[in-house]
């Protein structure tokens, strides 16, 4: 039915003014759509056959016992116009060209890599707006595995009903899983001090063999939580935290860490036989990578990509020219080429003494200290460092620990690095007020500005 077709994989919360800057005034024409009738009503679609949706939601299979239909795999030669937005407080969106062989290429790697078959189950737990989740449902088109779509809520209740082989999630999502299972021993005190050794403990491989040999006999249930088929799960999207990754490890569940960039797909990922842990793997199959002058990561696919944004005339900053493109990401290589991502060009923090300062580096620090959901450190042009520091519940929030765990940390970097005060905030940040994308990663400036005063009272306490 689709074949030959270009799919338009429209954001929620689409406004006129995103559908005339990007669809009414580029050479594309539309078929049909399907919409709700507030966007079915852009004057972009006028005259086009639209079939209304009672919902702008992806369709959700809620419950594992639906009726499944047998699709066999094709090759549907498919054209995508996607969407990315950014992290700004304007959050503009642009919109820009798919290409069917990045499709075969994109979902096909990880067939191979991770062995995915006809029988196997992938589970899609994100709006098709996010367009790799499209991505992975046309990949069961292609290579034959199934799809499950559910809801991220349904995945980290009931996951183990809809036993998938396949996942793909943002970290917000793995933290609740992780929440969960350890709610499923937290009666059990043996299981309780075995988990929280593993979680102090170090990674390495020798341990790493030692907790996942110890958790299956011990807390064998932990392991079950997703079922019995897992092949693979990809964490990526935005920062997570190590000792995350790592007690997945531990526990025995095959969680890779991916990077990758709408613009072009996956750029690099850990794979059985070639993962470490703290980095986001080696180039992917038909990916290039190189580091401008400034050490931000610049790549180029083998396949056809967009070369524009389709309101653009010309190369962008992010289409640089020569099939290159800009990720806007501090890197680092290894010589045994895994990729590290350092953290985003566009959120160094300038001191008023001109030192550049990545602030994820130390924030992903503050973040592995027990009970603090999200931290953002602050300090453009300032003569120093504060963070605020985002938790559950202030009430029962261990202040002195917090101040502990900083004061080793600051032990460790330079001067101009060490954070000096913090705000202890209740975590109220969420997609419904703006203050997170789609896909977890925090808008900075929003967040500044929320707290601005609060930001500004801090600097004018005497030291």
């Amino acid at each position: 039915m689709y074949t030959k077709r270009t799919i338009i994989a429209l954001p929620e919360g689409l406004s006129e003014q995103d559908i005339e800057d990007n669809l009414l005034f580029s050479d594309l024409s539309f078929d049909l759509v399907f919409a709700d009738k507030e966007l079915a009503d852009s004057r972009a679609f006028t005259g086009v056959r639209t079939i209304l949706l009672n919902t702008a939601d992806t369709p959700v299979m809620r419950d594992p016992a639906t009726e499944l239909h047998s699709i066999e795999p094709e090759n549907p030669f498919v054209d995508i116009i996607a969407f990315s937005s950014g992290t700004t407080a304007s959050r503009t969106l642009k919109a820009f060209h798919l290409y069917g062989d990045r499709i075969m290429n994109h979902i096909g790697g990880y067939v191979r890599n991770f062995n995915l078959t006809r029988d196997d189950n992938w589970v899609v737990c994100h709006s098709f707006s996010h367009i790799v989740h499209f991505e992975y449902a046309l990949g069961g088109l292609i290579f034959g595995y199934n799809v499950s779509l559910i809801d991220p809520i349904d995945l980290v209740l009931r996951g183990k009903q809809f036993n998938p082989s396949a996942l793909v999630t943002v970290p917000g999502i793995y933290e609740q899983i992780y929440e969960q299972i350890r709610r499923k021993i937290r009666t059990d005190n043996k299981k309780m001090t075995l988990l929280a050794e593993a979680e102090n403990d170090t990674y390495t491989e020798q341990n790493l063999r030692k907790w996942v040999n110890v958790l299956q006999q011990e807390c064998a249930e932990c392991k079950e939580y997703l079922g019995g088929k897992l092949k693979v799960m990809i964490i990526g999207a935005a920062p997570s935290r190590l000792n995350l990754k790592k007690m997945f490890q531990f526990l025995g569940y095959p969680i890779f860490e991916g990077y990758g960039m709408t613009e072009i797909g996956m750029i690099s990922c850990n794979v059985p036989g070639a993962e470490k842990l703290g980095t986001v793997g080696i180039a992917f199959e038909g990916i290039s990578l190189n580091l401008a002058d400034d050490n931000v990561l610049l790549v180029k696919s083998e396949f056809r990509c967009a070369d524009k944004y389709l309101h653009e005339q010309a190369n962008s900053d992010t289409f640089i020219g020569n099939g290159w493109i800009n990720t806007g990401d501090f890197a680092s290589i290894d010589h045994e080429k895994f990729v590290t991502i350092e953290g985003r060009k566009k959120e160094v923090i300038i001191s008023d003494r001109g030192k550049n300062i990545i602030p994820e580096r130390i924030e992903e620090r503050i973040a592995e200290i027990g009970g603090v959901e999200h931290c953002l450190v602050y300090g453009d042009n300032k003569p120093y460092l504060i963070a605020l520091v985002f938790v559950k519940t202030l009430e029962t929030f261990d202040q002195g620990y917090l101040e502990s765990a900083l004061t080793k940390i600051n032990e460790t970097l330079p001067q101009h690095e060490k954070v000096i005060d913090f705000l202890l905030l209740r975590n109220e940040l969420s997609e419904e007020n703006q203050m997170i994308t789609r896909s977890h990663k925090i808008r900075r400036k929003m967040v500044y500005g929320r707290y601005q005063e609060e930001i500004e009272g801090l600097y004018q306490m005497v030291k």
